[in-house]
């Protein structure tokens, strides 16, 4: 068993103040522990608080006092932890970390089981208090496209990939930078793809406060459509923080499949990104390895064409404060998962 090393996933986006406040009117509080420690915090449905965090434990806001390794991930957590304890509400159940870090894998490249990876992360803390949640905020699972100069993504994308942009191409199919004005055409495309996957779909009001947040605070939103015959047939939201850039959301119609519009916008989107200078490009979410059957199953064999390398977050962490009311939480969170995942046929991980 190991813990895979290296850079971790960026971060930016999701401790960017636009991010913070678009989630805030979401049933969310801000909070600004300082020392460049953003939350958000609710409350629990039976009684306590619970508060929500990103981390980037090597990030260029966050410093800590000593030197640290794969081996002291968790003593750098819980020392994060405790610098923000002055900022909790009174009855905060937990505060949950959403890390960047590398996941600890199996030697099959699969993350370790839940009281194995707790065990590793404990080991250099003090206090013990780490669990692993039942629930992840985001997809652990990603690819992270390497973005250079734009030179060599093209040729590191999967044969497949270069065929269906060369079909849209021929096919006359035409990616614009819609921008806000793209919202309706949008927000209509990924109602019929959440119909389609099961899941609930992100409304044009909230996607417009998004764009207005990002108006206020300064982070890079782009709505790209693409076209067939001047008729929408795909559509992705993607952000960039002057660094990195994300995937946000995505949408096509599946009566123009014929049309290639994702795999041509998210090449137009490559291309820009790599010509504004950003580094790397997170595609958000794909399945586990080795998962076949995923409900993501579709989006993994979409994305890993485009020449990212997989790469699995440590996911969300849980510094529990309050045992009573975490333990009553988590184990309704657990019990909610498990009803989610059986009804599409996934096992809890």
């Amino acid at each position: 068993m190991y813990a895979t090393t290296g850079r971790a996933a960026p971060t930016g986006l999701f401790t960017h103040p636009a991010w913070l406040e678009w989630k805030a009117g979401r049933g969310w509080t801000m909070m600004d522990a300082g020392a460049g420690i953003r939350l958000l915090g609710r409350r629990l449905p039976r009684s306590g608080y619970m508060v929500r965090g990103t981390a980037d434990l090597r990030g260029p806001d966050l410093c800590h006092p000593f030197p640290w390794n794969a081996d002291d991930l968790g003593a750098a957590l819980e020392d994060l932890s405790r610098r923000a304890m002055h900022a909790l509400p009174a009855g905060c159940a937990f505060m949950r970390w959403e890390l960047a870090e590398p996941a600890w894998l199996d030697m099959e490249g699969r993350p370790l089981p839940a009281d194995l990876q707790e065990l590793r992360m404990n080991a250099s803390t003090v206090t013990r208090r780490f669990r692993k949640s039942a629930v992840e905020s985001f997809p652990p699972d990603t690819m992270l496209v390497d973005l250079g100069d734009g030179s060599e993504l093209c040729k590191r994308m999967a044969g497949r990939v270069r065929h269906a942009v060369g079909l849209a191409r021929r096919r006359g199919t035409r990616v614009t930078h819609a921008g806000v004005d793209g919202v309706p055409a949008f927000a209509l495309l990924h109602s019929q793809t959440a119909r389609r996957h099961g899941i609930r779909g992100l409304e044009e009001a909230g996607l417009r406060e998004l764009f207005s947040s990002s108006a206020r605070h300064g982070l890079g939103l782009e709505l790209y459509l693409a076209l067939s015959a001047d008729e929408p047939v795909a559509a992705a939201v993607v952000a960039n923080d002057g660094r990195d850039a994300w995937y946000l959301f995505a949408a096509s119609s599946r009566e123009r499949r014929e049309a290639a519009g994702p795999s041509a916008i998210l090449h137009r989107v490559m291309l820009d990104c790599a010509a504004a200078g950003l580094r790397t490009f997170d595609l958000m979410g794909v399945g586990p390895p080795g998962a076949e059957g995923h409900p993501l199953d579709g989006l993994t064999r979409f994305k890993s064409g485009f020449g990212g390398e997989r790469f699995t977050r440590s996911g969300s962490w849980d510094f529990v404060i309050r045992p009573d009311l975490y333990a009553r939480h988590s184990r309704e969170e657990t019990l909610a998962a498990l009803a989610t995942r059986a009804q599409s046929g996934m096992g809890l991980r």
